[in-house]
């Protein structure tokens, strides 16, 4: 059993490194997934709806896609 010390550096740490990924895509992101105006998910291509656009304009993935990325990233 772990203590609250060891889970709350756990989740510090998974957030940072979140973050930290998120930059990564940001700044590396390629100039064809915003075609006019529209912005395709980095994994499945279909378009970001614009409601999730007005909340977090920097994202690359639709809502089902990066559910799954953060999943993954847990294991």
């Amino acid at each position: 059993m772990t203590d609250p010390i060891d889970r709350a550096n756990d989740t510090a740490q998974f957030s940072n490194d979140l973050a930290i990924q998120q930059h990564q895509i940001d700044t590396a992101l390629p100039p064809q997934l915003v075609v006019e105006g529209v912005v395709e998910c980095l994994d499945c291509g279909i378009d970001i709806p614009v409601d999730r656009l007005a909340v977090l304009p920097n994202c690359v993935r639709c809502i089902d896609c990066q559910t799954l990325h953060e999943i993954r990233e847990r294991q």
